[in-house]
């Protein structure tokens, strides 16, 4: 044999392994090294019963769509009239509105804004924070909704689930909005984008 770049004395030794199955392999392994897809260094580690390869990592994503919401639309909304602490209004019954809330939400009505709409529910997969969320789902325009659209999603949502949507107030201030039922009664309350805390897994966020 003068070289393996000749490779016709080499063909014909793989000719002559046991098994058609073999001499194909064999084939297939020299062009791979040809090709530097297989490394001398891989190939010596296989050799040695070890895995040459670094197993492909698969990132589980962060948020999944598990379904839509159709709303109607909705010419004004007040929210002092909707969210009231101890009223049953739409057959939601307030238990609780958190200070930020009342602050910067309970003053606001909102007017010829709150379209006829079909939003995306997103389940978090992971713990992760909102600006790492907010990019996942595409930036705010895509998750940017009115409190009138959260209301009304909110009256046939299923309540064994924390929910968040990202409301801006008066001031154009991007809150995350997050109401659940700790029980019979809707818990409400608006938290700062740059705050320390996260969410958990298993909440889930509306989005366009």
């Amino acid at each position: 044999m003068e070289t393996i770049a000749e490779g016709e004395t080499l063909m014909m030794t793989i000719g002559t392994l046991p098994g058609e199955r073999l001499a194909g392999l064999s084939a297939d392994l020299f062009h791979k090294l040809q090709a530097g897809a297989i490394s001398i260094d891989e190939l010596a580690l296989f050799n040695r019963r070890k895995n040459p390869f670094t197993p492909e990592v698969v990132e589980e994503r962060l948020l999944e769509r598990i379904g839509t919401a159709n709303l109607a639309g909705i010419t004004s909304f007040t929210v002092a009239k909707k969210f009231v602490v101890d009223e049953t209004v739409d057959g939601i019954k307030v238990g609780w509105l958190g200070d930020n809330f009342k602050k910067h939400f309970l003053p606001k009505v909102e007017k010829g804004e709150v379209t006829a709409e079909t939003l995306a529910i997103n389940n978090l997969s992971k713990n992760a924070k909102d600006p790492a969320i907010i990019t996942n789902l595409g930036g705010e325009p895509k998750v940017e909704i009115s409190l009138g659209q959260f209301w009304e999603f909110l009256k046939t949502a299923d309540r064994s689930f924390w929910y968040v949507a990202y409301v801006r107030d008066d001031q154009r201030v991007l809150w995350a909005v997050n109401a659940d039922w700790p029980g019979d009664k809707l818990h409400v309350e608006a938290f700062s984008l740059d705050s320390p805390d996260g969410w958990r897994r298993g909440n889930r966020f509306l989005s366009r």
